[in-house]
């Protein structure tokens, strides 16, 4: 899976113009957790995209994001990714303590 500014989960916060790279991704951590987990307003293509990890993720499949904005030299360095693959993980837990409860309560 590639995000890029192409996707629905590219990071629209630019390095330069919104500020450097620490400050953009922080800027995308405060809009998917306030914006659009708590406050549930994501666009619809962007529940689309994380839903289907989230279900590919807890169907077993290994999560990896790429994204363009980090060199491959420098994993050391911030990038949005890393909000996006929290963020999917954590819904992922979610859905598997409903699955959880659901199965127990059957």
């Amino acid at each position: 899976m590639i995000t890029s500014s192409t996707s629905p989960v590219g990071n629209p916060f630019v390095v330069g113009l919104d500020g450097d790279r620490k400050t953009v991704c922080e800027s995308f951590e405060h809009l998917v957790w306030c914006d659009w987990e708590v406050n549930c307003e994501a666009p619809g293509e962007v529940w689309d995209w994380v839903e289907a990890r989230v279900q590919e993720y807890t169907q077993g499949k290994d999560l990896e994001l790429c994204c363009r904005c980090r060199p491959k030299e420098h994993l050391d360095i911030p990038c949005h990714g890393e909000t996006l693959r929290d963020w999917i993980l954590w819904l992922s837990v979610g859905q598997n303590e409903r699955t959880s409860l659901l199965i127990q309560g059957a």
